[in-house]
């Protein structure tokens, strides 16, 4: 085969291309990186805002309020309007910065153990249905 036919647009062996996807015989999909490859190189995914909230955590108000919002990321200018607002003594404000820096409070209440601080009432209402059952019985 000559040059020119290659030019025409004829395709030779060399450049065949195989259409066949690769698979491990279940009809399954083989992943596109080889063995011993990680699948997520870049790691766990970023977080911007909570990022910008720990960057700022430190600063002092001073120095927050000569910060010109136009030279701030959108989650720095938003940490930012936060802060400022917590400073001004607006309490959700607090909240909401508090929760980005250091992580929502938990929400169950738990020993050191792990075990609940408020007690099963289950044995205390069985104990009340009993009392209830006698007084009725002594009722009738």
């Amino acid at each position: 085969m000559s040059e020119a036919q290659r030019l025409d647009g004829e395709v030779t062996e060399s450049q065949t291309v195989s259409l066949r996807v690769p698979s491990h015989g279940h009809g399954k999909l083989m992943p596109p990186w080889p063995k011993g490859v990680s699948q997520n190189p870049g790691g766990i995914p970023r977080k911007p805002y909570a990022e910008a909230h720990r960057k700022l955590a430190d600063l002092k108000l001073s120095t927050l309020r000569r910060m010109v919002p136009g030279d701030l990321t959108v989650a720095e200018a938003e940490a930012r309007r936060l802060k400022l607002e917590s400073a001004r003594g607006n309490v959700r404000a607090a909240i909401e910065s508090a929760d980005r820096t250091e992580g929502k409070v938990p929400l169950s209440l738990t020993g050191a153990d792990g075990s609940p601080l408020i007690p099963d009432r289950s044995p205390l209402e069985d104990e009340a249905a009993r009392l209830v059952a006698a007084i009725r019985e002594r009722i009738t």
